[in-house]
């Protein structure tokens, strides 16, 4: 199979709310290049959804109703591009960026960025798992090369084992600075193997947490009838309960609680309402009596439980509500013959009880390969490199 077509076969860009495509044999790349806004998204939705449970993107944060509520609820006026590649017709990868213009170091910089923020959890190319979705990331990066009316290439979140770090070592190799900064690990833990009786099986668990936890249960127990209740539906009752469940806490005194900024509240919403439609929502609530004491927006997508949002009720904390909702949802998700629970976000000290198995993410960075790009280059990471260097050396 042929890569994409030679630098000088291809036309110019054209910054216009157009396609523009790389011409092609029936069986070479075709990569087109479609600016707009989230009608966009609902147009490609079904191919969008199609390629990522064939290929490599069957998790929740790469589907189009994930970018469609990141740029409904923080990004509305954003000016969207959507890279697609098809081979013989066949959609074979798509990449979702916005623009951006914005000052560094006090230059105009232009910037193709992750639709993502700390809500979005992870990012990546998506491409179909064969030799044609493999041609296809080469595609996309010769794409970059020939519209140069770029400066910079941002990308948050990406999994260390995803797609987008190949398309940066192919920059790296033909010359253009790039860089990469670890973001967080993410921890999971499998639920593979379970034969029913879960207090002896529990995953990976030290004695001395087990035993803690099953003094836990028993204690909240005495306090009344304890119930795990999952939804599948996004009922808008039970859904503010757990939005109020989570700013009970610190998470409002630290202004981080879903409910703090209307656009946070409006994602999750945007979020729950798809899932709910596509049947991977989740909403867990652990009660005592009829009063919820934790709960989990939960995802179950792929055969894989994802935990973006969770909440417990600070008054019960001597209970440890939050590692018997752990422990309950991770059951039942074992019974309905889910694989995998994923935390999400960053590792942290309560989590490592439970595992201590975790993805690396990462922010990937290319510049334009001109005296502009390798100045931003310099500018933002030149100085750290030294300082590394440094170091390494007084070590």
């Amino acid at each position: 199979m042929r890569m994409a077509q030679r630098r000088s076969d291809l036309p110019p860009f054209r910054n216009a709310d157009a396609s523009t495509c790389l011409p092609a044999s029936p069986q070479a790349p075709v990569v087109s290049w479609e600016w707009g806004g989230i009608e966009m998204v609902d147009r490609f939705a079904d191919e969008w959804r199609d390629l990522c449970r064939q290929g490599s993107g069957n998790q929740p944060f790469f589907q189009p109703e994930w970018i469609r509520a990141f740029l409904c609820a923080f990004a509305l006026r954003a000016r969207l591009l959507l890279i697609t590649v098809r081979v013989a017709g066949r959609l074979a990868a798509l990449l979702p960026l916005i623009e951006r213009r914005q000052v560094m170091f006090g230059l105009p910089v232009k910037v193709l960025a992750s639709p993502t923020n700390i809500h979005s959890y992870r990012f990546d190319l998506v491409a179909r798992a064969d030799a044609h979705g493999q041609a296809a990331v080469r595609a996309v990066w010769d794409s970059f090369r020939e519209h140069r009316e770029w400066n910079l290439i941002a990308l948050d979140y990406v999994p260390e084992d995803g797609l987008l770090p190949h398309l940066v070592d192919l920059a790296r190799r033909q010359g253009f600075p790039t860089a990469r900064a670890d973001s967080f690990a993410s921890p999971y833990f499998s639920l593979t193997g379970f034969m029913g009786d879960w207090d002896s099986w529990l995953p990976n668990l030290k004695g001395d947490f087990r035993r803690e936890l099953r003094r836990r249960a028993r204690k909240l127990a005495a306090e009344g009838e304890v119930r795990l209740r999952r939804l599948d539906h996004a009922d808008r009752a039970l859904l503010a309960r757990f939005y109020e469940l989570e700013a009970s806490g610190w998470k409002s005194d630290e202004g981080t609680a879903i409910t703090c900024e209307p656009s946070t509240r409006r994602f999750y919403d945007e979020v729950a309402a798809a899932a709910s439609r596509l049947g991977y929502f989740s909403l867990y609530c652990l009660e005592v009596g009829a009063r919820p004491i934790a709960g989990h927006f939960g995802l179950t997508h792929g055969n894989r439980y994802f935990v973006p949002k969770l909440a417990f009720d600070e008054q019960y904390s001597a209970f440890a509500p939050g590692h018997l909702l752990v422990s309950a949802v991770a059951r039942d998700c074992a019974e309905r013959g889910v694989v995998e629970f994923d935390f999400l976000g960053a590792q942290m000290e309560w989590k490592a009880c439970w595992t201590s198995l975790a993805r690396g993410l990462q922010s990937l960075y290319i510049f334009g390969d001109d005296r502009f790009g390798r100045t931003l280059h310099a500018a933002k990471f030149g100085v750290k490199s030294a300082v590394k260097r440094l170091l390494g050396r007084t070590e």
